[in-house]
């Protein structure tokens, strides 16, 4: 009985080790560092944030326009980054924001909306590119890169490069991130995301 649960044990954690290590190897790329980033909230009055088991939710309404999460550090001027979660938007979320790349203290650089139309349809607001359709209700994986060297901004979804857009010269300043639901009230839209992670190198 001992042998048969140690045999149990090692199992266990074999399989907590592999899917370890299928998390840590599903950024885009190769020679990510992973880094730990300070969530903080953007907010307007009456905006809804909840963090339950990992899953974070966003709403708006009324005249609230913003429930989102502020990831810290900003990039310096030395490395690329890369952002990756999982969101789910509900129907209803029509014209919002759900990723941006922000340039301080110009504003967003690059906005991922989220458009009630195809049963969920993603798009760079920014290029014009659309980048998914059918998400609403699913979850969908979302990788974002920035690349220091050119300024250009890579959108990936589920694993495939869907938008690249080059943000030079707009804003200017510091870039960093931010998820969540930003512009439309309509609908009482609400947006979840969950396994955010970011790399530089």
């Amino acid at each position: 009985m001992k042998t048969r649960s140690c045999l149990l044990a090692i199992t266990v954690l074999g399989c907590a080790l592999g899917s370890l290590t299928n998390r840590a190897s599903a950024q885009i790329g190769s020679n990510w560092q992973l880094y730990s980033s300070s969530h903080n909230l953007s907010v307007a009055p009456g905006y809804y944030y909840n963090n339950s088991g990992g899953v974070e939710t966003f709403r708006i309404s009324g005249t609230c326009n913003r429930s989102e999460i502020h990831l810290t550090p900003d990039f310096d001027d030395s490395h690329s980054y890369q952002f990756e979660g999982y969101v789910n938007c509900r129907s209803g979320s029509n014209q919002n924001s759900i990723h941006q790349t922000m340039s301080s203290p110009g504003g967003d650089a690059q906005q991922i909306r989220v458009y009630n139309s195809n049963g969920g349809f993603l798009k760079v607001l920014q290029n014009g590119v659309g980048i998914a359709n059918g998400v609403y209700g699913t979850w969908v994986r979302i990788n974002v890169i920035y690349y220091h060297s050119t300024g250009n901004v890579e959108t990936w979804v589920n694993g495939s490069k869907k938008s690249t857009f080059n943000i030079n010269g707009i804003g200017g300043g510091q870039h960093y991130w931010k998820y969540g639901c930003y512009t439309h009230q309509e609908s009482n839209p609400q947006i979840q995301w969950k396994g955010i992670r970011t790399w530089k190198k």
